[in-house]
């Protein structure tokens, strides 16, 4: 009888091993899938904040430094360097702060932007 509880021990605990190995494996799985769907969705962002900044290209395409709405936004100059570059310099920058978007302007081109970047509604911006 000592033997039939030892082997029926023994028969329980490779189940419980073997589910829960199979158990592993399933986060493993789901955990994989969860970082699929958060690579998609990035993607998707992406793409949608590439189109929404070209809707901004044509919606603020008078937002200038000599047009009108300019006197009602922040503005100023930032000094940019790029992190990928050994011998890199500082790159002169106009930015105009208007509507959640910062407008990047060159120094030699100031009647349209460079770069623009939707700043996000939490986002604490101080002048």
């Amino acid at each position: 009888q000592l033997e039939e509880r030892i082997t029926l021990i023994n028969n329980n605990t490779i189940d419980i091993t073997n589910k829960w190995t199979q158990t592993k494996q399933q986060l493993d799985e789901t955990e994989k899938n969860r970082q699929t769907l958060i690579d998609k969705i990035k993607l998707v962002e992406k793409k949608f904040i590439q189109s929404n900044v070209k809707l901004v290209q044509v919606l603020y395409k008078d937002i200038s430094f000599s047009s009108p709405s300019f006197a009602s936004s922040k503005h100023g100059v930032l000094y940019l360097k790029k992190k990928d570059k050994k011998l890199s310099k500082w790159s002169k920058r106009y930015i105009i702060l208007h509507d959640n978007f910062l407008f990047f302007y060159r120094p030699d081109e100031t009647s349209s932007p460079s770069d623009i970047i939707k700043i996000d509604e939490n986002a604490q911006i101080e002048t």
